[in-house]
């Protein structure tokens, strides 16, 4: 478990960064962007530089936005308006993204205070002690003067939290992190979870205005777990807490999908890239983009797989290309047949990299020609299509959207233009690279491939290093 906040003093030193008030999703990211280069980010753990790209934009824009609502009081009066539920696939930023937005709040609007808590690690932490309202009691109390008094003339335990906020004309910005990671502990492996829950639940219909709770996780079926879903035997077998916990329906918690960055977007990609390798060309990124995709964890573990490689083997192959989360059976089918469509539609594509890869020409082409932008996605047609011809509906139980945000969330597939429940838009492979994999070219020579097209991205570039707390450029190809 992790909790962050700001110290006054903290928050003084971010202040000096301001030199006018955001007004905006993009004015507030150039702030945390400048804000992530400081030594305190560096000390808060907080990773330089703040990317504009499409998960990164969704995030601070829901935050921002909320935050906005909750200082000029449009969520008073209004029950189940100031909670969200944030889910998407790991890697894509959400706790980092939470993480900044926690530790520049405050800078921006003094009369919000701002906490963060995780659920990873839960062993030893003060939820072995209590819930979550006396943990947060307790900081109002020794981090921010804020003494809360008992609670002798009201019915709920949370009343005179908002009172207190009220009276001091404070709002109070809650960010909950990894919750999935709650619901895998049963209720004797931590005797609090189930109040934790219910706190969670009084923050969400809370109608005060002097409140906003976020609760972030990366599990495909965290939208079963807060609804109390625990009839479905994977779930609670998987997640042994929702056997009788509190529902925190949609209804207090609004569900926001994140969706990732597109693996066709070789911009963001080289944006990743040049933090780290400035001497990094477009050419090289677009090389990085095809094996990796544009998740942001995919492209960073690529590049440090790169620096170590050896010559002889290429982890990112491993790690990207075979690295997705388990699905069952039937989902597999569906991504299989995701995949045979996705084929189907870039053949020609897939026709050059074949003769490519027979003239041995394969890094040049990926590297020199626009394969991101002829690249064809499957469209809510296609998927649709798809779907029928399996006649998976009945065998999963579960309706086409709901399958193809489980593959998603299992960072099977990249989604777009998702709206509410209903079918995306759009659908992409992970990375374009993974097509060839899997239905194109002998895994020993994709292999090779992304040994050479990592080879080709490092040549000549530069790597920032640190030292001394000054930044130095050493050449990421070894002597």
């Amino acid at each position: 478990m992790s909790v962050l906040y700001m110290t006054e003093g903290q928050t003084k030193e971010i202040r000096k960064l301001v030199t006018e008030q955001p007004e905006s999703t993009d004015s507030f990211m150039k702030l945390a962007d400048k804000y992530s280069r400081t030594e305190l980010a560096k000390t808060l753990k907080i990773p330089e530089g703040v990317l504009v790209a499409n998960a990164q934009t969704q995030l601070y824009d829901v935050f921002w936005r909320a935050s906005d609502h909750l200082v000029n009081d449009r969520f008073e009066n209004k029950e189940g308006s100031c909670g969200r539920l944030i889910v998407g696939a790991k890697g894509i930023g959400k706790s980092t993204a939470a993480r900044v937005f926690v530790t520049v709040i405050e800078a921006i609007q003094p009369q919000v205070i701002a906490l963060y808590v995780d659920f990873n690690r839960l062993s030893r932490s003060p939820f072995e002690k209590c819930s979550l309202l006396p943990m947060i009691l307790d900081f109002l109390r020794k981090k921010r003067g804020i003494d809360v008094p008992p609670n002798d003339e009201f019915e709920e335990p949370v009343a005179p939290l908002f009172k207190i906020l009220e009276e001091q004309k404070r709002y109070l910005f809650l960010m909950v992190d990894e919750l999935d990671l709650l619901y895998k502990k049963s209720i004797n492996g931590l005797a609090h979870g189930h109040e934790i829950l219910e706190d969670l639940v009084s923050f969400g219909t809370t109608r005060s205005g002097r409140m906003a709770t976020f609760l972030c996780g990366s599990s495909a079926v965290l939208g079963d777990l807060i609804r109390g879903k625990a009839e479905i035997k994977v779930i609670r077998e998987s997640f042994p807490l929702v056997v009788g916990a509190p529902n925190l329906n949609g209804s207090k918690y609004r569900t926001k999908r994140i969706t990732s960055s597109l693996p066709t977007d070789v911009l963001t990609v080289h944006t990743i890239v040049q933090q780290s390798f400035p001497g990094a060309t477009l050419q090289q990124s677009r090389c990085v983009a095809f094996v990796a995709g544009s998740t942001v964890r995919y492209v960073e573990q690529c590049l440090l797989d790169a620096e170590e490689c050896d010559g002889e083997s290429f982890l990112g192959a491993d790690s990207v290309l075979y690295g997705f989360k388990d699905v069952d059976d039937e989902a597999e089918a569906l991504y299989d047949a995701i995949m045979n469509k996705l084929c189907e539609k870039n053949s020609s594509l897939m026709k050059r990299f074949k003769e490519a890869d027979a003239k041995d020409q394969f890094v040049s082409v990926v590297s020199e020609t626009n394969w991101d932008e002829s690249f064809q996605e499957l469209t809510e047609k296609d998927v649709t299509s798809v779907w029928k011809d399996l006649k998976l509906e009945r065998t999963l139980n579960a309706s086409l959207p709901d399958c193809l945000f489980h593959l998603s969330d299992r960072s099977r597939i990249v989604l777009d233009g998702a709206n509410g429940d209903d079918v995306p838009k759009s659908i992409f492979p992970v990375t374009v690279f993974s097509l060839l994999l899997k239905h194109q070219l002998e895994e020993e020579r994709v292999h090779g491939y992304a040994r050479q097209m990592m080879s080709f991205a490092k040549q000549n570039a530069a790597r920032i290093v640190k030292e001394g707390g000054k930044s130095a450029l050493s050449s990421l190809t070894k002597q």
